[in-house]
C-alpha cells in the first residue's frame, strides 16, 4: 500500500516542462461546452449544491469527449443546471453531487489518520486510515506552485501521466454523461506477482466560487459498464479524487489534497506491501 500511495502525489518538478508541451500541442485551441442558448428569466439562484430543479435556462450540451479537459464550467445550482436532463442522468447527478460534499468532509477530517509520511522539505504529508465502509482510506496533500487549472492541465495530459503517477498503465475518459460528468476507466501495471488491477468510475468535476477545482469519483453503480478482463482484478473505489484549492495570498500557488478510498478486491502478499 505504501508505494501505490508515494506514487499519487509530487509537487513541482515537472510542471513547467509540462505546461509548455501542453500549449504546443493544443495549439490554442479552445473547447466550450454548456453555453447557454436561451435566456428564460433574469432571476438569480444563490443555492449552492442543490438538485432542486427550476426553469431558468437552456443549456446546449456537446456530449463528445473534450480534448481540453480543463474547460470546466463552473456549476453553482445543479439542480438548475440539469433541469433538462434525462432521469438517467439526474440519477448519475443524483449519487454525485453528494459525493463532492464527502470528499470535503474527508479533506477536513481530523481524527482517525496515521502517519505515512510528513516531509518538511516538500511540505507533503500523507496519512491512511480505515474508511467508513472498512476499506483503506489515503489522503496526500501539499503546495504546488500552480493554479489548480494549470495543475488540471498537466494531470489530463496522457504522455506526461507517468510522470506524477508512476503505477499508471492506461487511463481515459470514456463517455460525457452531462455538464462536468464522464465515464472514467483506468488501469494499473502489473508488478511481479501483483495483478494489473482495473477501475470503471463515475466522475464528477466542478469549479467553486473561490476557484477551488474538486474532482470527484467513484465506482459504486458506475454509469456505464465496462466489461472486466482476463488477467485483471477489477477494483473499487468507493470515493476518490482531488481537491485542488488556490492560496488567497499567492493565487499563482494552490494546495492540494488527493483522497483514496480503495477494495483492491483481491489480496496482495504481505511482502509487497513493504
Amino acid at each position: 500500500m505504501t508505494n501505490l500511495v508515494r506514487a499519487n502525489i509530487q509537487t513541482n518538478n515537472f510542471i513547467e516542462e509540462a505546461m509548455d508541451l501542453i500549449e504546443e500541442d493544443v495549439n490554442g485551441t479552445v473547447i466550450n461546452e454548456g453555453e447557454p442558448e436561451d435566456e428564460v428569466s433574469d432571476e438569480e439562484d444563490t443555492r449552492k449544491n442543490t438538485l432542486a430543479p427550476s426553469k431558468q435556462k437552456i443549456f446546449k450540451e456537446d456530449y463528445s469527449i473534450p480534448k481540453i479537459m480543463w474547460e470546466i464550467e463552473a456549476v453553482p445550482d445543479w439542480g438548475h443546471r440539469i433541469a433538462a436532463y434525462t432521469e438517467d442522468q439526474k440519477r448519475f447527478y443524483n449519487e454525485m453531487v453528494p459525493k463532492i460534499n464527502e470528499i470535503k468532509g474527508i479533506m477536513n477530517s481530523a481524527s482517525g489518520w496515521d502517519l505515512l509520511v510528513d516531509s518538511k522539505n516538500d511540505q507533503v504529508k500523507i496519512e491512511t486510515k480505515r474508511s467508513i465502509r472498512g476499506n483503506n482510506l489515503m489522503r496526500a496533500q501539499g503546495p504546488i506552485d500552480w493554479t489548480p487549472e494549470e495543475i488540471w492541465r498537466c494531470m489530463c495530459y496522457k504522455p506526461l501521466r507517468q510522470e506524477w503517477d508512476i503505477n499508471n498503465d492506461y487511463a481515459e475518459f470514456t463517455k460525457k454523461i452531462g455538464v462536468n460528468a464522464f465515464m472514467y476507466y483506468n488501469k494499473t501495471k502489473k508488478k511481479f506477482v501483483i495483478s494489473a488491477r482495473d477501475f470503471a468510475t463515475n466522475y464528477l468535476i466542478n469549479i467553486e466560487e473561490d476557484g477551488t477545482l474538486i474532482v470527484c469519483g467513484s465506482s459504486l453503480n458506475p454509469h456505464e459498464e465496462i466489461p472486466e478482463k482476463s488477467g485483471i482484478v477489477r477494483g473499487a473505489t468507493p470515493i476518490s479524487g482531488w481537491v485542488i484549492k488556490p492560496n488567497p495570498q499567492n493565487p499563482k500557488t494552490s494546495y492540494c489534497f488527493n483522497m483514496n478510498e480503495l477494495d483492491l478486491k483481491a489480496p496482495i502478499p504481505d511482502f509487497a506491501m513493504r
